[in-house]
């Protein structure tokens, strides 16, 4: 047998590579020395890089070895025909893209398509045209070439459409096929499958904070870590933005599911290092098993996502399982939004006004915005129902501009009556301050009603200021007080700090009451770090003067205020044993049903005109 061997010609390296430096190589398979001889001298004339082998099995071995773009390939070879080589070679993993000329001797249409069923590219009859063989095989290697790089292109274009490009994880579309698929075997199999809807918590902030750079880097993590927690059965996928799913198949129980869900919390205990800072992350997991929640695919997705949404709605960073009365409430709540808008247009809101006493002279000091909704079915309803539902879906935005517009012309009117100025709060959402030019809306409406700043009073809930909890942390190790505004409103708004755009009120002349305090989870020594100029003590705590230690809570609120130079005002006064404890603790405003509850502008008039000393202190 004779042996192969490697051609290496120095004068024609440079043909014998593409324009993108890969070598063209060509294997010549026949038992003819001659053949093989003038077929080397001509191809590599034509800049291919030759290799020979001299039988059929020699053939498949250096094919295997050297894995050339083109074959030629003789029909007629002493053990293993040249038939059955072709045949070896498509079959092999990486011989389905090999161009490969079956070169025959024999006469008739049989060798032909016998060398087509094995496989064969093209054919070749000897005797050979030297002459055109390298211009042959050329046009083979390129229509070859051109044919993988079409698969190549089909192949990236089906990972685009099929494949989240960020993470690599399968995107909605292959998430939704692989659902259907996971669906239909359950049903085959009397199984069932569970998908979990993911949802970080407060990503947007953190793409505000530290660039889409490191937010992008956070998805990856994130993907990384669900993946490293899951089964290799299980489809982790990303639908987009900072929304995940998992399929979940073959799952037991609901304790299995549960217990999963738990493992997805705690893997995001630990935290996340983006742009060097440790940052801690959340997500609220939803959760719809087939068949009991939903029998297609697209519900089940839908009660996923629902579910989801009930966990972010009481508190984030937990998961729910979704129960049929979510859907009733998701109905009420779109039902709701619906209504909501039609109220703005036809002016069903109104307010009511509760005053706010001072505990030393017990005069008026202010009057606290309260929003009505005179619904024409359901009459008066109250904010706790419809606030909730203006804030998922942004209508809080227009909604609380006309709420501090109607409460500073109120201001003014009570004014122009010759009646002694006083302070009016309005409430805000967090949402307010993300989502709207807020700083411009203040002024605007301080400039069209003609308030001064000073007699506007901002209230804003504990939970929303420690949004910024982050900043804060960072602040405390540094030891700095925190004044982080920027030199003009639209910087301010524009870096999205609720922080920044507080300051800068604040410097206006504008007062921030932290609302509810005690309900949420900041410390009393974070309060120094935030603009704000009142605390509102939660109405749960006054309520509780009379349990065990509530009476201490109470009193250290007011002792840690009055260090920090901080004005207290405590809300949900209803017992003269209430008011007198918080008078005699210092406490500086009395504000609850006790000395007055909500009412008209009208009916308010009487704060005004009474004696108020007699009010607090009578």
């Amino acid at each position: 047998m004779e042996s192969t061997y490697f051609s290496n010609r120095s004068e024609n390296i440079n043909n014998q590579t593409t324009g993108q430096n890969e070598i063209k190589q060509v294997l010549v398979v026949d038992d003819d020395t001659t053949i093989r001889l003038l077929a080397r001298e001509t191809l590599e004339e034509a800049g291919f890089i030759v290799t020979e082998a001299a039988d059929g099995a020699q053939g498949f071995a250096v094919f295997e070895s050297v894995k050339p773009q083109v074959v030629l390939l003789d029909v007629m070879l002493p053990g293993m025909d040249g038939f059955t080589v072709c045949k070896k070679i498509r079959n092999h993993p990486d011989g389905s893209n090999i161009a490969i000329l079956m070169m025959t001797g024999l006469e008739g249409i049989n060798s032909i398509q016998h060398a087509y069923e094995a496989g064969a590219t093209d054919f070749i009859t000897k005797p050979i045209n030297w002459q055109i063989l390298g211009y042959r095989t050329n046009y083979m290697y390129r229509a070859n070439q051109a044919f993988t790089d079409l698969r190549k292109s089909e192949a990236q274009i089906r990972s685009l459409a099929l494949y989240d490009n960020l993470t690599g994880l399968p995107n909605r579309i292959l998430f939704r096929d692989h659902l259907e698929q996971a669906i239909r075997q359950a049903t085959r199999q009397n199984n069932n499958v569970a998908v979990m809807f993911i949802d970080l918590d407060q990503f947007k902030d953190i793409n505000d904070s530290l660039g889409h750079n490191a937010g992008d880097k956070l998805l990856r993590e994130v993907g990384q870590r669900l993946l490293s927690v899951t089964r290799s059965s299980d489809t982790v996928s990303r639908l987009g933005g900072d929304e995940f799913t998992l399929v979940l198949q073959n799952t037991p129980s609901l304790d299995i599911i549960c217990s999963l869900a738990q493992k997805i919390m705690d893997t995001f205990s630990e935290p996340f290092v983006l742009e060097s800072k440790e940052i801690f992350v959340t997500a609220s997991i939803g959760v719809a098993v087939y068949p009991g929640d939903a029998e297609k695919a697209d519900d089940l997705l839908k009660h996923a996502d629902m579910a989801m949404s009930f966990a972010k709605e009481q508190g984030k960073n937990n998961y729910k399982l979704f129960s049929p009365d979510m859907q009733i409430k998701a109905d009420t709540r779109l039902s709701m939004q619906n209504e909501i808008r039609l109220a703005m247009e036809r002016n069903e809101f109104f307010l009511h006004y509760q005053p706010k006493f001072n505990t030393m002279s017990g005069e008026l000091t202010g009057m606290e915005a309260l929003i009505r909704w005179n619904h024409p079915e359901k009459g008066v309803i109250f904010p706790n129902t419809f606030i909730s539902i203006a804030e998922n879906t942004g209508l809080i935005v227009p909604l609380g501009e006309w709420v501090m517009l109607e409460a500073c012309r109120q201001n003014m009117a009570w004014q122009a009556l010759g009646y002694e100025p006083i302070q009016i709060a309005v409430n805000f959402s967090a949402i307010q301050f993300k989502r709207s030019n807020l700083l411009a809306t203040i002024q605007r409406v301080l400039k069209n009603t003609g308030m001064a700043p000073y007699f506007l009073q901002i209230e804003l809930t504990e939970s929303s200021l420690m949004e910024q909890s982050e900043t804060i942390e960072t602040l405390r190790r540094k030891e700095q007080p925190i004044r982080l505004a920027a030199p003009s409103s639209q910087k301010a708004e524009e870096g999205g700090s609720i922080i920044n755009t507080l300051d800068i009120l604040q410097k206006m002349g504008v007062s921030i009451a932290l609302d509810d305090f005690g309900t949420g989870y900041s410390s009393l020594s974070y309060l120094r770090y935030f603009p704000i100029d009142v605390i509102k003590i939660d109405r749960s705590f006054v309520w509780a003067i009379n349990a065990l230690h509530g009476s201490e809570i109470i009193s250290a609120i007011i002792e840690m205020s009055k260090k920090l130079h901080l004005q207290v005002t405590a809300e949900g006064v209803e017992t003269e044993y209430q008011k007198t404890y918080l008078i005699n603790r210092g406490c500086n405003e009395l504000q609850g049903f006790l000395t007055g509850k909500p009412a008209s502008a009208k009916d308010c008039l009487k704060y005004f005109t009474k004696q108020q000393k007699t009010v607090v202190n009578e």
